[in-house]
């Protein structure tokens, strides 16, 4: 159109669901922009809407951080009104300058940040303390007037005294709970000033990251995220857009309070208190975030606290009531168990693990006494004595005085890959030579094989190395290590300690 309502049509700005905006020059030469909106269009909500306009009208001569709006008229088809117009982003044409536009080039330059986006700010809060909703805040409805930031687009624009049925704005500026019907208060005062600092959020992301705003809350790779300006509005950004409705930013005060200290740091820059500050704050946010949460819970499953209570309590009173004593003669097994190995078993109740300083005496008897042990020389066992003194467990399976059927438990740093490696004829040649050439013991061995022991690889081996005696060694394979469990017992009772031996290998567990 060349004309419209005697003012002539230099440029069309676009074209909404609601409308078209139009950059025009007046009869007096004031050039202005035109939102003109179709009656038809908005069905039964052009009064409301209309109304909105006329709202704003009254408060933009007294705020110099809103948009102007100059005059408001209707007639049959459509209501328009007159604004201040955006600076040009083109020289040759009229191309409104926007904050979509500028970030179609990318993220707005740090030393940017702050007066953009506190200007944008002092728009919304002036909207709120007037007693009004902006309720479509997005970098489309950013423009520049003059280089400094409005907010446009007030066809949305509503008294938050009004009650407002429907949703408004556009889709990824409405905050979650809103677009899925879970808020409690979406058409209550509050509600709607909270999702205004929700979106204006979001257009502090686009502006920082020069990302659309569905990529919330990604950060592009390539952006350098060390300057200052960079750092404080994403945490606003964050702050202002959690999915938490109750860890949000949601007043103006306090947002307000926030661009103040941002100020602050970009001016003297931060220090220690800046970072306590922050810091301390997201615990209490957070802190009252659980409280509130913790409520609601409570209100909502109360009673199911109370089922878990009880059943709390009666399954501590069967986990904690007074146990009978034990009754000895039906205890059959026990547990032995050694962190330093690291390992644990059951064995009969009445085999005993030696204690250190058991041991000790039993050592001092055997080594000044060679009639203790009649089949071993005082030289055999300082050598036996000195292969248990570390790192080993020595469990006395009875008390004969001729020979004691014992049970020991070591570890050895042969590590145990290699060791099962080797082909069975070169483990026996080597353990042989080992008792008959070390130890000067007439060994017999009458079995060696490789086999799995708690879940291990393992070398096992049958043998005599002592006579009257018979051998049952376990080899156990780990990487680093290997675990051996040694079996002697005098032939007269080894079979019954070979069956007690089976048994507590079937209970062994490596920690």
């Amino acid at each position: 159109m060349d004309d419209f309502h005697g003012m002539k049509v230099l440029a069309s700005c676009g074209r909404g669901g609601f409308g078209e905006v139009c950059y025009c020059e007046e009869i007096s030469g004031r050039r202005v922009a035109v939102k003109i909106v179709s009656k038809n269009t908005l069905g039964g909500e052009w009064q409301r809407e209309l109304q909105g306009v006329r709202n704003y009208s009254r408060i933009t001569d007294e705020a110099p951080e809103l948009l102007k709006i100059f005059h408001v008229e209707e007639d049959e088809e459509c209501f328009w009104y007159t604004m201040e117009p955006a600076d040009s982003a083109d020289p040759e044409k009229y191309v409104p300058d926007t904050l979509a536009g500028r970030l179609a080039a990318g993220p707005l330059a740090p030393e940017e940040l702050f007066p953009v986006l506190s200007g944008i700010f002092r728009g919304v809060r002036a909207v709120h303390e007037a007693g009004f909703a902006h309720r479509d805040i997005k970098p489309e409805n950013v423009i520049f007037v003059k280089g400094k930031p409005k907010l446009a687009d007030i066809g949305l624009f509503s008294s938050l005294s009004a009650t407002v049925t429907k949703l408004a704005g556009s889709f990824e500026f409405i905050p979650p709970e809103a677009r899925s019907g879970e808020s409690l208060d979406s058409s209550d005062r509050a509600s709607r000033q909270r999702n205004d600092l929700y979106a204006f959020g979001k257009v502090i992301y686009c502006a920082v990251t020069g990302n659309d705003p569905r990529e919330f809350p990604s950060i592009p790779p390539e952006l350098n995220t060390s300057p200052l300006p960079v750092k404080l509005f994403m945490r606003l950004a964050l702050q202002l857009c959690e999915k938490d409705p109750s860890l949000r930013i949601d007043s103006v005060a306090e947002a307000a309070e926030e661009l103040e200290v941002i100020g602050k740091i970009l001016l003297e820059g931060e220090d220690l208190r800046d970072r306590f500050r922050f810091t301390s704050k997201e615990v209490r946010r957070r802190t009252k975030a659980l409280l509130l949460h913790s409520g609601r819970w409570l209100l909502k499953y109360g009673w199911i606290l109370l089922i878990c209570v009880a059943a709390a309590a009666a399954a501590s009173w069967f986990v904690f009531k007074p146990k009978p004593p034990v009754d000895l003669a039906k205890v059959t097994h026990k547990t032995v168990t050694n962190k330093t190995i690291g390992f644990s078993m059951l064995i009969p109740f009445k085999w005993e693990v030696l204690t250190t300083k058991t041991f000790e005496k039993l050592k001092k008897k055997m080594l000044e006494d060679p009639g203790a042990h009649k089949h071993m020389t005082a030289e055999q066992l300082k050598t036996v004595f000195g292969n248990l003194a570390e790192n080993r467990v020595m469990i006395l399976c009875d008390f004969d005085p001729k020979f004691i059927d014992n049970l020991t438990v070591q570890k050895l740093s042969m590590p145990g890959d290699e060791f099962y490696a080797f082909p069975i004829d070169e483990l026996r040649t080597a353990i042989k030579t080992i008792y008959e050439g070390e130890l000067k013991l007439k060994t017999e061995i009458y079995e060696a094989k490789k086999v799995t022991c708690a879940g291990q690889k393992a070398i096992f081996m049958d043998l005599t190395f002592l006579p009257g005696t018979r051998t049952h060694d376990y080899r156990i394979c780990f990487k680093d290590y290997t675990v051996e469990i040694t079996l002697t017992a005098k032939t007269s009772t080894f079979e019954q300690r070979k069956k007690d031996l089976e048994a507590a290998l079937k209970t062994l567990k490596f920690l």
